[in-house]
């Protein structure tokens, strides 16, 4: 089902990460666009997606969550970041 595909590539991502043994990431989510799926993790969280009207929705809702997730409106085909920013980029 969409809810246990979701979970499961959280599962997964988590499990990558705590290899790291870090406790805090710099997280990128592409495509997340109202509500990312990695915005339970801590650290630097940006959301990046096309859609302009779901991220002003996310940035709001955001609020309401208390998270700092960095809502970014470009293409993944050109990410607006320097090549090694992230500990992990997403499409879930």
């Amino acid at each position: 089902s969409y809810t246990e595909d979701h979970d499961r590539s959280l599962e997964l991502l988590k499990d990558r990460l705590i290899k790291t043994g870090k406790t805090r990431f710099k997280l990128l989510e592409i495509g997340g666009n109202v509500h990312p799926m990695v915005f339970q993790f801590d650290g630097d969280i940006y959301n990046l997606d096309v859609d302009i009207y779901g991220l002003q929705i996310g940035t709001m809702l955001n609020k309401h969550w208390q998270r700092n997730v960095q809502f970014i409106c470009a293409d993944a085909h050109a990410l607006p970041f320097a090549e090694g920013t992230f500990d992990a980029i997403v499409i879930v």
